[in-house]
């Protein structure tokens, strides 16, 4: 079978092996995956109870301390309650089986990236545990998955993708939709282009800016229609636990993969593909081409008939 560094490809894969509907494409193992799915979380419920009880017990030994220090007049510091870990779960696949358009591939990637360590134990099982009938033996998808979710190209491929959604395309999208933001109209997708253009000519330079925890493709300060939408963001815990995986990884594989030499070429071409494509479907809108939308050739009434549309 021939192997290609392409994520779009492995990525329906992994819908077909893991999450096709009810369990039905005949090569998958989407149902004996949902049942060691269910026994992990059976597990990790067990896990859990046990370090609760400790936790508890320990709480309960610091509070005696630190009654009996106060009654000697000895000021110790008491230990906190130990919390367990978080509970795993899995990220859905938003549309990963239904093509190779930009959004679709890139949004895909955030559910696939975090999920791809529980699938890489589940194919390790299957291809090296699992005792089944000839028919249902490891099958070339099982093997072919299990070598590209463990190589470090495609993950870089596929973490580099996860970068650009959360940085990029998921702010993208609520500027692009834009019909809840506060005085949001459609020429205000000038600034937005020109923005997009500045951030990914600078990317082209230094790769790997966009892979730090602090970088910004838009900031609140130059996008306040964004600030509630990033609260939110960063209220939630699932997307918090991907970002520190994302940009502090802890899996060697992925630490592996994060390296320049793995990602530095997957960003530029990304940047120069974007960069491609915004001038060529944003004229209008740009600086740089002196747009008949672009910021100086607004008007007052161009300005209020666009808010009409909103």
């Amino acid at each position: 079978m021939r192997m290609e560094a392409d994520v779009d490809t492995m990525r329906r894969a992994i819908s077909k092996e893991f999450h096709a509907r009810g369990g039905h494409y005949v090569f998958g193992k989407a149902l004996p995956f949902g049942d060691w799915w269910e026994e992990k979380l059976v597990k990790f419920k067990a896990q859990e109870t046990v370090q609760r009880t400790a936790s508890i017990a320990r709480a309960a030994a610091a509070a005696a301390a630190a009654a009996a220090a106060v009654a000697a007049a000895v000021v110790v510091a008491a230990e906190d309650p130990v919390e367990g870990p978080a509970k795993p779960w899995l990220e859905p696949l938003l549309r990963g089986d239904c093509g190779s358009r930009q959004d679709i591939s890139v949004e895909a990637s955030w559910g696939s990236f975090h999920n791809r360590p529980f699938y890489v134990a589940f194919l390790h099982y299957v291809i090296s545990e699992w005792k089944c009938t000839p028919e249902e033996k490891a099958t070339i998808l099982d093997n072919s998955l299990y070598v590209q979710l463990t190589s470090p190209t495609l993950i870089a491929a596929d973490m580099v993708r996860a970068v650009l959604f959360d940085k990029c395309f998921r702010p993208l999208r609520i500027l692009c939709n834009g019909v809840d933001l506060p005085d949001w109209h459609p020429l205000k997708m000038a600034a937005v282009a020109d923005r997009i253009e500045e951030a990914f000519e600078a990317v082209k330079k230094d790769p790997m800016s966009i892979m730090d925890e602090d970088y910004e493709c838009f900031s609140v300060a130059s996008f306040p229609a964004l600030a509630s939408k990033v609260a939110h963001w960063k209220q939630c815990p699932k997307i918090e636990a991907i970002r520190q995986e994302l940009y502090h990884p802890s899996d060697e594989t992925v630490i592996k993969a994060r390296a320049p030499g793995e990602c530095a070429e997957i960003i530029k071409a990304w940047a120069t593909g974007i960069l491609v494509s915004l001038r060529r479907n944003c004229k209008d809108y740009l600086n740089s081409t002196d747009g008949r939308y672009c910021d100086k050739y607004q008007t007052t009434p161009m300005i209020d008939a666009a808010r009409g549309m909103s």
